[in-house]
């Protein structure tokens, strides 16, 4: 199983998982990370790429020595681990591995079950630290998302590696991936990968079914048909397919090769699915988080013997297709918050500028312009001391070096700025006239921010990696 775990991850997979890896260390400010595979035959994980650690910790955990290790506990409940501090976590404390971890100064790790679009556990994504201390939800947030990509590039290997020996199988993936890649609606991207799954069994039809359990409805956006079909495109009650529904409810695939027979299609379903030319059908479930949020469907006109390959297929290409509408949704949405972030920056009548240290103004709103007397574009190419009388510049630039925050975000109230205020040394009758102060910045930052927030009263501190902030 070793030598397929290593034939499944190529170079290029290998190099997909070390980025995934660096953004995590980045994101997590971590010191070490790794992504281990569930070895089924061995039964137990095995490390497949890693960062920080040195190269015998690969080979400790692949050689068994370290048996299931705590992460395994992750898989079994199909939840994320976290362990704040290994000490002090008593099911971590007692294994061997964390002799390991303690040598190499690890103090607290997290570790993400990795799990496919189809429900299947895959491995895990770990970061650990030698800080003690758990991570805030937007960077667990963060690490789910990496997970998933994870998620998708082990599947994408797994199914490299199995369809080596069908050259034609493996071009249609790939001018499949060709095809999506370019595509950002949703409709769009299901409608070609439907189009392409149908000619490829030579079906009669193909459409992705979206759920809506709570509200008791599930829709097809758009479907492939061919002969002259009627649409199943359209919005039905989950309990007018309720048989069919609750198959795919318990993660299971749905085969029929003829409606009108088999046992699993009560009496009453056969009648319509005739009309609809649904004589055999396949219908594979798409799970996210243990919920079941759509299921891709290829049905025919005639009677159908469905090969496990046909099978496999549809749930290779179901797992492409919610993998991509996943990705463009969240490109929509964050393009949208951005554009929200900008009108409300642009347009905010508080005077609002964006410092970084070591860089200066990143960028300022016109209230902030006309509050202080020049365009922004001067702004930008000046460093904020330029602002305060030169008595209280070397005390600024001392105060803003000694915090070594990554961004200052200064929020000013047009009628209470003055250019005396200084960071370090803000007089109490001046405190009013600061409207917010927000200091991000590392851990080791947040005990000189705390003079500083005494100082303002109103300042915040933010202990969390950030990304450069554009407009």
């Amino acid at each position: 199983m070793a030598e397929a775990l290593e034939f499944a991850l190529g170079e290029t997979h290998r190099h997909e998982l070390a980025d995934l890896l660096d953004a995590a260390v980045a994101i997590a400010q971590a010191d070490f990370a790794d992504i281990r595979m569930v070895d089924p035959a061995a039964g137990r994980l095995r490390v497949v790429a890693q960062r920080g650690f040195p190269a015998a910790w690969a080979e400790y955990w692949n050689s068994g020595e370290a048996g299931l290790g705590r992460c395994w506990s992750a898989l079994d409940r199909r939840r994320r681990l976290v362990a704040e501090d290994i000490d002090q976590d008593k099911p971590t404390a007692g294994l061997s591995s964390s002799a390991r971890l303690r040598a190499l100064g690890v103090r607290s790790l997290q570790s993400t079950p990795i799990i496919g679009l189809s429900g299947e556990v895959l491995g895990t994504f770990s970061t650990h630290s030698r800080a003690v201390g758990s991570l805030d939800m937007r960077t667990l947030r963060l690490l789910d998302f990496l997970a998933e990509r994870a998620a998708a590039t082990i599947a994408y290997a797994r199914d490299a590696a199995s369809l080596k020996a069908s050259g034609a199988r493996m071009d249609f993936f790939a001018d499949l991936e060709t095809a999506l890649r370019p595509l950002t609606d949703p409709a769009e991207m299901e409608y070609e990968a439907c189009r392409r799954l149908a000619e490829r069994l030579d079906a009669q039809r193909c459409y992705l079914l979206e759920f809506d359990l709570d509200g008791g409805w599930m829709s097809v956006a758009r479907d492939f048909i061919r002969n002259g079909s009627n649409t199943l495109a359209g919005t039905y009650r989950v309990e007018d397919f309720g048989w069919s529904v609750e198959i795919v409810r318990q993660g299971r695939c749905l085969v029929v090769a003829d409606t009108q027979t088999s046992e699993i299609v009560p009496g009453s379903s056969r009648t319509r699915c005739a009309a609809l030319g649904v004589i055999s059908c396949i219908a594979v479930p798409l799970v996210k988080d243990g919920r079941l949020v759509g299921a891709l469907s290829v049905t025919d006109s005639r009677s159908r013997d469905w090969k496990d390959a046909d099978i496999d297929l549809v749930r290779d290409v179901g797992e492409r297709i919610w993998a991509g509408i996943a990705r463009v949704r969240a490109e929509a949405a964050r393009r949208d918050s951005e554009s929200l972030f900008r009108h409300i920056f642009e347009q905010s009548p508080v005077a609002i500028a964006i410092v970084r240290h070591g860089v200066g103004f990143l960028n300022v709103n016109a209230s902030y312009a006309r509050l202080v007397g020049y365009s922004p574009e001067e702004l930008r190419q000046h460093h904020p001391s330029m602002l305060f009388p030169p008595e209280d510049r070397v005390t600024n630039l001392a105060a803003a070096a000694q915090l070594q925050c990554e961004y200052v975000l200064l929020s000013l109230q047009p009628s209470r700025w003055s250019p005396s205020m200084t960071m370090a040394n803000l007089r109490a009758d001046l405190r009013p006239r600061l409207a917010t102060v927000i200091l991000v910045g590392p851990q080791a930052a947040r005990e000189q921010a705390e003079g500083l927030i005494k100082t303002y009263g109103n300042a915040v501190f933010l202990e969390e990696p950030v990304g450069p902030l554009t407009f």
